[in-house]
């Protein structure tokens, strides 16, 4: 969101795929958002907050792969999948003064999946944010990683009691910041009330 004239967005998307033999499948996605933010839209850290004003295209690309040893999906499953993307910004930042700025941010995860059977699966998933050097002016503000590349290591398993509902135990380990990180265990209990829609508890 901005103030000004010239703002706005476009997204486009492709995706396509196919069967490599009765047993695999794979697909593969591309998207792109293209947008011009006109300086209302912001970071905001601990004790400042910076605005941007410029043009911000974020450019993603997908790759899901499945193997069912069985040929039966309901009985057994293992999937792949991953996501790369990229984000350049050009234009400038404002802390008080208008800095320039033009520097790309990358980002990715990769996860797996096994079905074990119709009622176990297990999982994996690893993700990581990848961000540009700032302007020395912009050091120590909302804008600034200090070099340091934030990500997050997932373990998930999840038993299936019916069609209608699912139980899942998640565990998240964040490595944010520099000597910060954060623990999370989750249990999960989703429902599907049939046809009137699904319910997360």
């Amino acid at each position: 969101t901005g103030d000004g004239e010239n703002l706005g967005a476009w997204s486009a998307f492709a995706r396509t795929g196919g069967d490599i033999d009765a047993n695999q499948n794979w697909r593969v996605g591309v998207y792109t958002l293209n947008a011009k933010a006109g300086g209302t839209a912001g970071r905001k850290g601990n004790e400042d907050e910076v605005t941007f004003i410029g043009d911000s295209d974020l450019y993603v690309v997908d790759v899901r792969y499945v193997y069912t040893p069985t040929g039966n999906a309901r009985e057994q499953e293992i999937a792949l999948q991953g996501e790369f993307f990229a984000r350049n910004e050009d234009g400038t930042y404002s802390e008080g003064t208008a800095y320039q700025f033009n520097g790309t941010s990358y980002g990715w995860y990769a996860q797996g999946t096994m079905k074990l059977n119709p009622q176990w699966r297990v999982g994996a998933r690893y993700s990581q944010l990848e961000a540009p050097a700032v302007p020395l002016a912009l050091i120590g503000s909302a804008v600034d990683s200090s070099g340091h590349d934030p990500n997050v290591v997932s373990l998930m398993a999840d038993w299936t009691n019916s069609e209608f509902s699912r139980i899942r135990f998640q565990a998240n380990h964040s490595d944010l910041h520099n000597g910060s990180d954060d623990k999370q265990f989750i249990i999960q209990y989703v429902m599907s009330a049939g046809a009137h829609g699904a319910h997360k508890y």
